[in-house]
């Protein structure tokens, strides 16, 4: 008890140094929980989903002129073949999106996303199945398995439904054969019902072809099977499958549970994903972990001036270093454990906020990782910020002390203390900057033009009775008011990837390149607002537009046409193709990947979205009346739409979020230099009260001292500007090499953090320094 009584003693002498200290450590420790249950949130998706050697998910490499490109997209007939021609391979499974699906039983209508999916899914995924059997849940083509929030939604209940019927799409019944528990937070594999695989080659007989791609494909290995070495024998395998015109393929298998962090490949070769956020806001909390030390080294000394004198007196009387050692770093321990507990405190109380911020549903459940977390990192905080403070106090000369009234002859110490200061501001000046390239990079993805115009677009899945009278239904759409243009398209511009094989064109040579193919309806470009710089569109005015073509310039570029290439033929699928129409370049990708090449044909049959452009007035009126008319054509069915540049900037969520942690972070992390740069110049301010006695004895005014004193931190913050600026450059630079397309990183940004800092700085010094010019010189010099 006697520590703690002491502790409260110097506590009562040193109230604002003390609460500067433990709202330093509180509010450090507090940010690196957070960002400790975020990073360890995203190190769990996917995780529980390993069984056995496995999953792995078999993706494809593309040689095009060299030019390696990814594809997550498999044929359909992998799954059963290369199980039966590897015996490596234990189980595997396809898996196709099937989504915006209407369910239906008696009076219930809901809309739910699912797969069609192969019947070993639950050997593959170690998914609980709650009602069924996992190896025969998938076996009937007729069966279907619910999640139990969707047994939910329509039983009200996700027990005693097995054999229950079901109605999709108003014209298919299947048979509930399992209900599975999905732990949605935890994996990207989430949704609300299966279907077997075989319904969906029942319908799709093109499904047999080994050139078209349009599947996931998942394996489990056996247990002594290396992934490596399965790799090397697989890695051939489909070039023996797919046809001699199709691009050089390099199959591989990757651990399904590490593709939510590495997602992003560059020429063949994993080249990083959400791991990236992941290390950022890893570095982040360690840096404010760094200050929330320096601010208390910083304080922790400050006060050891009033001190010293004390600290004399007993080593006068005989107390070893030693014993004052373990006494002042006993007193760290104690306001480090008394931190920890704000902090704890604190941690869940933001974490709603912290939520809402990062748009996650994280809890602190006080287990032990969490626990051993906590107590180790407030440990470690309580050694890097009081060992140093422990050894120099300690280390004070008993007879200079005793001699002097107030000051300590400790010039290396306070070099050090302007280092520790230098080295905060240069961790909030590289935050700062890194949050607004990061705002400026999101600003400018949402702002670029994207070769269309995106804005009024809305689009929505054909379905139902629409499929059998498209032009019927648009042409109905067209005539409501507020409907400028309509028409249908097989794949969105955004986040769906179609890739085509041009086998044969005048002037070709023997390498192939993967074009994006976007099947259309009449009018599609012109809806898109697609400006086209040769040709013309798509028209009903002509014949045969089945066997016509239109590319984009990029595609032009890469055929080499060295005369105009409108009314030249090319070859694709054995069919000949005349090229009408070249339209200018446009993203149909995220801004992180070039424009590639791309054309569009003419097939209304091959189209599954409807997109319709609004006038600007009335738009909910607009989309009230389009609902109105899909309910007559569909009854039955659930009209769901999204608008199309919404849809364009969740591509970007991601960022978007991670953006805003780091916003507050960096805030935080400023607002704590400040409280250690204050910690400093009261030090400094203590040590020349003599020196500000004698000066206005001298004649210096209140104004000039204030100046002169706040001159030295001045220096300091611009040395740190200096020395943090390359180092920010580098930062984002490496952080824009992500994007195709980005922003010019402006030095006016550099000079204009630098010259806020410069101002925080003045702000934060000058009210210690006007307090200082102002004491009386006589009570000081006689001091």
């Amino acid at each position: 008890m006697r520590p703690i009584k002491m502790l409260l003693r110097r506590i009562n002498r040193n109230r604002l140094a003390f609460s500067l200290k433990l709202l330093g450590i509180t509010v450090g420790l507090t940010c690196v929980f957070l960002t400790y249950l975020w990073i360890n949130d995203e190190l769990q998706v996917d995780q529980f989903l390993q069984k056995g050697n496995g999953p792995y998910q078999l993706i494809m490499h593309f040689d095009s002129e060299g030019e390696i490109s990814t594809g997550f997209s498999t044929p359909c007939l992998l799954a059963e073949t290369i199980e039966a021609e590897f015996p490596e391979v234990a189980h595997s499974v396809e898996l196709r999106e099937y989504n915006d699906i209407t369910f239906s039983i008696d009076s219930s209508i809901i809309k739910a996303n699912g797969y069609h999916a192969g019947s070993q899914f639950f050997n593959v995924f170690n998914f609980d199945l709650l009602e069924g059997s996992p190896e025969n849940v998938l076996s009937n083509h007729n069966s279907i398995v619910l999640s139990k929030t969707l047994a939910h939604k329509l039983f009200g209940t996700s027990i005693n439904i097995i054999g229950q019927p079901i109605k999709l799409q108003n014209n298919q019944i299947f048979t509930i054969s399992g209900v599975v528990d999905i732990p949605s937070p935890k994996t990207t594999l989430v949704f609300d019902f299966l279907i077997p695989f075989d319904d969906f080659k029942l319908n799709n007989q093109w499904s047999y072809n080994w050139n078209y791609s349009t599947v996931s494909t998942y394996i489990g290995l056996g247990s002594e099977m290396n992934i490596s070495e399965f790799n090397t024998k697989i890695a051939s395998y489909l070039n023996n499958k797919r046809d001699a015109n199709q691009l050089p393929t390099t199959l591989e298998a990757i651990d399904y549970t590490s593709m939510y962090l590495y997602s992003r490949f560059e020429n063949g070769k994993i080249a990083g994903g959400r791991i990236q956020n992941v290390k950022i806001l890893g570095i982040v909390s360690i840096l404010i972990l760094l200050i929330t030390c320096i601010n208390f080294i910083n304080l922790t000394t400050a006060i050891g001036i009033e001190k010293a004198k004390e600290i004399a007196v007993k080593k006068v009387i005989g107390i070893s270093r030693q014993l004052l050692l373990l006494q002042l770093f006993g007193e760290t321990l104690l306001v480090v454990f008394f931190s920890l507990l704000l902090s704890l405190g604190l941690t869940i109380f933001t974490l709603p906020l912290f939520n809402r911020i990062a748009q996650k549903n994280i809890e602190w459940s006080f287990d032990f990782h969490q626990l051993a977390f906590a107590g180790g990192i407030a440990l470690l905080t309580a050694l890097l910020a009081g060992s140093y403070p422990a050894l120099l106090i300690a280390r004070f000369k008993t007879a200079t002390i005793l001699k002097s009234n107030n000051s300590i002859p400790s010039s290396k110490g306070f070099n050090l203390r302007q280092a520790l200061v230098v080295g905060q501001y240069i961790i909030s000046f590289v935050m700062i900057i890194v949050v607004v390239v990061i705002y400026q990079q999101i600003d400018f993805l949402h702002s670029k033009h994207l070769g269309y115009n995106q804005s009024n677009l809305i689009q929505f899945e054909m379905n139902g009775k629409i499929r059998g009278g498209l032009s019927p239904f648009l042409a109905e759409v067209n005539k409501i008011e507020g409907v400028n243009k309509t028409s249908s398209i097989g794949k969105s511009l955004v986040g769906e990837r179609h890739t085509y094989i041009i086998e044969e064109w005048p002037g070709k040579a023997n390498n192939n390149v993967a074009f994006e193919m976007r099947a259309v309806n009449f009018e599609m470009l012109e809806t898109l607002d697609i400006p086209l710089v040769a040709g013309r569109y798509f028209s009903s005015d002509f014949h045969q537009e089945n066997r016509k073509m239109i590319l984009n310039e990029r595609a032009i570029q890469f055929m080499g046409f060295e005369e105009s290439p409108i009314g030249q033929i090319v070859k694709m699928d054995g069919d000949q193709y005349e090229i009408i129409g070249i339209s200018k370049d446009f993203h149909f990708t995220s801004l992180k990947e070039d424009i590639g090449p791309l054309f569009f044909v003419y097939r209304p049959s091959w189209t599954n979205k409807i997109i319709a452009r609004l006038t600007s007035k009335d738009k909910k009126v607009t989309i009230d009346q389009i609902k109105e008319l899909h309910q007559s054509y569909n009854p039955g069915f659930i009209f769901d739409f999204e608008f199309l540049d919404d849809s364009y900037r969740s591509q970007y969520r991601t960022e978007g979020k991670v953006a805003s942690i780091i916003k507050y972070l960096a805030f935080i992390a400023l607002f704590m230099s400040c409280i250690g740069l204050f910690g400093l110049a009261s030090f400094n301010t203590k040590r020349r009260f003599k020196e500000i006695g004698i000066r206005k004895v001298l004649g210096a005014s209140v104004s000039k001292l204030t100046v002169f004193l706040s001159a030295d931190f001045l220096r300091l913050t611009v040395l740190a500007v200096l020395i943090a600026s390359p180092i920010a450059w580098q930062v984002v630079t490496i952080w824009l090499r992500a994007y195709a397309f980005r922003i010019e990183i402006n030095l006016l940004l550099f000079l204009g953090v630098g010259v806020g800092l410069c101002f925080i700085t003045l702000l934060t010094v000058g009210y210690l320094a006007f307090k200082a010019a102002r004491i009386n010189p006589v009570l000081v010099i006689k001091a």
